[in-house]
């Protein structure tokens, strides 16, 4: 499972990373361009992009009901 911000045992250190709907959007997305040095900027720039998500409360009641 990939995590955010986990570091990829790789070449040139790439890491798992959450994307702004910009960036989606644009297509111009190489995970190549996704490494400890890139994401130290895109902290520094824009925040954390996850923290959101972690922070809200989520119900998996729906997703528990489809499966059964």
């Amino acid at each position: 499972m990939a995590f955010p911000y986990s570091l990829r045992p790789l070449p040139g250190a790439p890491v798992s990373a959450p994307l702004t709907w910009e960036e989606v959007a644009a297509k111009k997305i190489n995970p190549g361009d996704f490494n400890i040095h890139t994401i130290r900027r895109s902290l520094e720039e824009w925040g954390d992009l996850y923290r959101e998500l972690l922070e809200r409360p989520n119900d998996l009641t729906p997703l528990y009901e489809l499966a059964i």
